[in-house]
């Protein structure tokens, strides 16, 4: 058995290195993502301008494996800290018959109730007292102590439950865990930390959340503290599948275990958020410098282009008296690799935040409003590189073709905002 398990880790080394050494499959994971990635943008036509740039493509995967593992991380973190609070007290609480997987059960409860809680009073505490720092904080004090003293009431439930001692008081000289007062206090303190990890994964999640027509407070808290639940739920998977693998097995099954529940939670996350897939992809872009969603001021030689092709209400369409032979705009690079550079007007920022975000009350919008951002996406314009040359300095006097004219209300949620 040992052989076999020998010969699988030295398969999976040399696949793994196989695979990371074949500019074929480097390239291949590449051309996909930028594929995804002008596709969620419904501008399909400049990828078979872009992917024969090789050397950016093997930049590419490598900052999108560090954002994928960043993105593991956040939402594992919680199962993390609690094998890491099992490993600090192994040798008080190894001999309480399948404890470990209590442990899961008190930090799932422990971040359910802390954030609940949390929630809840900040609401309170808004409504009543708006914007008052104090208070806000002061319902984080009260959480966390609601929470703390539910989670040593757990804590000494769940270890006289898994007691296997038959007589509590066995001898003088040895005190069982769930007789020493201090060390179940400070265990049960040490397990909030799962809870405070959280506010990672809630912090990534909240700010892409709408609720649409749902304009009633508790209504929404009530939407929100339901989504704390499967949050809370499915980030602490790895650690159920770390203590439910057998002792005898090794680490490797452990390890591997865990690797697969991390799998299957960020492929929910997935699933249920699609925009969470955009913003990996376009994170990892955006460190290459391949994507920048700002705005930009551009000069282009009216020789290639002419300015009637620039609506002066989208692109702030502008000349200069002493600058004849150019036009001025003003667009977003949303993309620009190789010989292609993909300018759009100002007005897709908007259009992409609402894309980005997710109306928990009606799911299936998100497609509508991916599908509004492609249709608004087909008024970018293509460049060669060199046709429009950035240039943010202010010059002045303009002569404005049509006055721009773009507004757009980016107003958050209030209740989740605050806290980040």
């Amino acid at each position: 058995m040992e052989d076999i398990i020998r010969n699988l880790k030295v398969s999976i080394k040399e696949g793994l290195y196989l695979a990371l050494k074949s500019s074929i499959g480097i390239s291949t994971v590449a051309i996909f993502i930028v594929w995804f990635y002008l596709f969620s943008l419904g501008r399909q036509d400049v990828f078979l301008d872009v992917i024969n740039n090789i050397p950016s493509m093997i930049v590419i995967v490598i900052f999108s494996f560090l954002i994928m593992v960043m993105f593991f991380s956040l939402f594992v973190s919680s199962s993390f800290v609690t094998i890491f609070s099992f490993k600090l007290y192994q040798k008080e609480i190894g001999v309480y018959k399948g404890f470990g997987s209590h442990l899961t059960i008190i930090c799932v409860y422990n971040s359910i109730l802390f954030w609940c809680g949390f929630f809840f009073l900040f609401l309170c505490f808004e409504k009543k007292w708006p914007d008052n720092g104090y208070l806000h904080f002061l319902s984080f004090v009260v959480a966390t102590m609601l929470t703390a003293a539910n989670s040593y009431r757990m804590l000494s439930k769940k270890l006289l439950k898994s007691s296997n001692f038959e007589d509590l008081n066995i001898t003088k000289t040895y005190i069982p865990f769930h007789r020493k007062l201090v060390e179940k206090f400070l265990l049960s303190a040490i397990l909030l930390a799962p809870a405070w990890v959280q506010m990672f994964p809630l912090l990534f999640i909240f700010p892409r959340l709408d609720f649409g027509d749902i304009h009633n407070d508790y209504a929404q808290l009530g939407m929100v503290m339901l989504l704390v639940i499967i949050i809370s739920v499915f980030t602490m998977l790895p650690a159920v599948a770390w203590f439910s693998a057998s002792q005898e097995r090794g680490y490797f099954y452990k390890f591997r275990d865990i690797f697969l529940a991390m799998i299957f939670v960020v492929f929910i996350i997935f699933t249920v958020f699609r925009s969470f897939s955009d913003v990996v992809v376009n994170s990892s872009l955006r460190l290459v410098g391949i994507t920048d969603w700002h705005a930009h001021h551009y000069y282009i030689s009216n020789d290639k282009f002419s300015p009637a092709l620039f609506p002066g209400n989208e692109w702030n369409t502008r000349t200069y008296f002493k600058i004849p032979q150019r036009f001025f705009i003003t667009g977003v690079p949303v993309f620009s690799l190789g010989n292609v550079q993909l300018i759009c007007p100002v007005e897709i920022l908007a259009f992409r935040e609402r894309s980005m975000r997710e109306n928990i009350s009606d799911l299936s919008s998100s497609q509508l409003r991916v599908t509004e951002l492609k249709h608004y996406s087909s008024r970018c314009h293509a460049f060669q590189k060199g046709d429009a040359m950035q240039w943010d300095t202010e010059l002045n006097d303009p002569i404005y073709l049509e006055k721009i004219k773009t507004s757009y209300n980016n107003n958050l949620i209030r209740l989740l905002h605050l806290i980040k």
